[in-house]
């Protein structure tokens, strides 16, 4: 929440300067989409609806837990990459600043499913009752997040010709509002091992599953903001006097991890270090006032 009402004091504090900035160029390239009636207008409001996709890169691991009356299974899972699909919403004022270029502010919201799957070795995964040491299994694991973003972008816009195409650039702010999803896994090797379940007193016995469904799970080690650079092409398409339709494609490359953990060398659980970038395509009206 502290993050959201900084960072709205900023867009508002922008918005504001840059309103107060006239300029002599109404339209968004000029003289040619500029029509009489819109000549000194300073505001562009409209919206933007479109799809949003998620590349995840780098290690991240997970613990998991499944409990009943009698017994706890306590397991873990190590992914490479990943990604995710989803909508995007935002609502975007857009200031011009000069024939060329323009202020843009969105404010927007993201509703996304992300998707990792492995398989990996866990070194020590159960007791051999033959030795008595830990031995190792090979797991097969997946893990659905169901993930929602309010997402604010600050951007500049620099028209690349006077009929209608432009250039955005900037900063692009994601604020985590909620994760949770189910996990799922199940051993591959060796045959005849079962998940090693923890007794209420204390013991350890096999607990019959070789695999796991265990839903509603949150993670929350995410951070909570994720900063990106964000870069993107649009054109401005006049539907009347005062009224545009915007297409855009964008892609923004993250500047800070959004899963960051020491690893658990006792437990042979990895390091996480893991990012994501998104593209995004969208289609907008934008209304001159």
């Amino acid at each position: 929440m502290k993050h959201f009402q900084g960072l709205f004091c900023l867009c508002a504090s922008l918005l504001i300067l840059a309103a107060g900035t006239r300029c002599t160029a109404g339209g968004p390239d000029g003289d040619v989409l500029r029509p009489e009636r819109l000549r000194g207008t300073t505001w562009y409001l409209g919206f933007d609806a479109g799809l949003n996709y998620a590349q995840y890169f780098g290690t991240h691991a997970y613990r998991a837990g499944l409990m009943n009356q009698n017994y706890l299974i306590s397991t873990w899972a190590r992914f490479e990459g990943g990604n995710g699909f989803g909508f995007i919403l935002n609502g975007t004022v857009d200031v011009p600043l000069s024939d060329k270029t323009g202020f843009v502010a969105k404010l927007g919201y993201i509703g996304r499913t992300d998707t990792y799957s492995s398989t990996f070795d866990n070194p020590i995964f159960y007791i051999d009752p033959a030795t008595g040491f830990p031995d190792h299994a090979t797991l097969k694991s997946e893990l659905e997040l169901s993930m929602q973003f309010v997402n604010i972008d600050l951007l500049l816009r620099y028209q690349l010709a006077r009929k209608s195409w432009y250039v955005l650039g900037g900063l692009s702010i994601g604020l985590l509002q909620g994760s949770s999803g189910t996990f799922t896994q199940s051993i591959v090797a060796p045959d005849g091992v079962t998940y090693p379940a923890y007794t209420a007193a204390g013991g350890i016995t096999p607990s019959g599953f070789r695999a796991l469904e265990i839903r509603d799970v949150e993670i929350k080690e995410f951070e909570e903001a994720r900063f990106a650079i964000k870069a993107g092409v649009g054109t401005w398409i006049p539907l009347s006097k005062s009224v545009f339709f915007t297409p855009e494609l964008c892609l923004d490359f993250p500047l800070n991890a959004f899963l960051d953990q020491p690893g658990e060398a006792l437990m042979f659980i990895p390091a996480s270090d893991m990012r994501f970038m998104t593209v995004t395509l969208t289609a907008g009206l934008r209304f001159g006032l």
